[in-house]
């Protein structure tokens, strides 16, 4: 009998052992990569200290201000936001001075966007905000570009050239996803991101599948947030480097909610600006300014090349194939 009593003992101190070992990450430890990335290669220097230096954000907690940030920390990805609100508040910011009307358009739309997305940040929803459907982005799109269109000739420059960088910068951006296949630190570092705290737990990508566990390297949002920085400077000479606010905080926010590396940031940045001054450049050669047609011009180019990505990518790996199509609610 004792030694019954023994061996049950032993067996259910084995399986405290393991149960307690799932329960707690092994912090430090990465995780698998399932999809070896192309760039940087899995294992390499630069992405050993790549992470390195990720981890640095990664253990910074924020509490209340995690509210504020994720404003500035994912709105230059969301369509809806970058594509519409932004060029918006870029005019009505310039130094000419946006009339009443532009100036009650760009409050209005920001209020409501604000409202919606805090709404839905309460009840953990918040992916719904990428949902807007193609006629009504496209419609939102097209009524910023006229609205700026005919308050001035300036606003439609300003407003255009913005959505051209953005449209330009993010076909680079994908392609370079697309060819690089980079895990994001939420899944390649899950141990580690499970044991720091949030208190927007929703806002990280642990609960992520499909191809978007993969899309890390170069960041769109950050790029975007660059992309509206030169807008903004542009527009307000006198901002100076404080212009670059947008792209700081875009950056910081998605390393913070473990979206991105310190690398994917940086090199997401520099698209932008080689894709912006690139265009300035060729406007200024060829002597045309951006309106309205060059803004459509370059939204139908994103969408055909984002088309044409979307059929030869290449298959997700079982373990993070979504019905959904790339974002799920799950609880980390």
């Amino acid at each position: 009998m004792s030694t019954r009593r023994s061996n049950r003992k032993a067996a259910n101190g084995d399986v405290g052992k393991k149960a307690q070992q799932k329960e707690t990450p092994n912090v430090g430890e990465e995780e698998e990569d399932p999809l070896p990335s192309m760039f940087p290669p899995l294992g390499s220097y630069l992405d050993v200290v790549d992470k390195s230096l990720t981890r640095l954000v990664h253990w910074l907690s924020l509490g209340m201000l995690e509210y504020p940030l994720s404003v500035i920390g994912s709105w230059f990805g969301i369509p809806v936001t970058s594509m519409a609100l932004v060029p918006l508040l870029i005019v009505c910011a310039s130094e000419e001075g946006a009339e009443v009307w532009m100036i009650s358009f760009g409050g209005f739309f920001s209020a409501v966007c604000l409202a919606v997305w805090f709404y839905l940040l309460a009840k953990e929803r918040q992916h719904e905000f990428y949902g807007v459907s193609k006629t009504t982005l496209f419609l939102l799109i097209l009524l910023v570009q006229v609205s700026c269109h005919y308050h001035s000739r300036r606003s439609s420059e300003v407003a255009s050239l913005y959505l051209c960088s953005y449209f330009l910068t993010q076909t680079w951006v994908l392609l370079l996803k697309f060819v690089c296949r980079r895990m994001r630190p939420a899944h390649a570092l899950r141990s580690e991101c499970l044991a720091r705290t949030r208190k927007l737990k929703k806002m990280t990508f642990l609960g992520t599948k499909g191809y978007t566990v993969f899309e890390s390297f170069p960041s769109g949002d950050a790029a975007g947030g660059m992309v509206a920085s030169l807008a903004l400077i542009n527009a307000v000479p006198t901002l100076g480097s404080l212009g670059y606010f947008l792209a700081v905080g875009a950056s910081f926010g998605r390393m913070y909610f473990f979206a991105h590396h310190v690398l994917d940031v940086v090199v997401g940045c520099l698209i932008a600006v080689m894709s912006t001054v690139a265009l300035e450049r060729v406007g200024r050669a060829h002597e045309f300014t951006f309106g309205l047609g060059q803004a459509v011009g370059g939204m139908v180019l994103f969408i055909f090349c984002y088309k044409q990505l979307l059929k030869v990518r290449k298959p997700v790996p079982k373990q993070f194939k979504s019905k959904s199509g790339g974002w799920i609610d799950n609880d980390p």
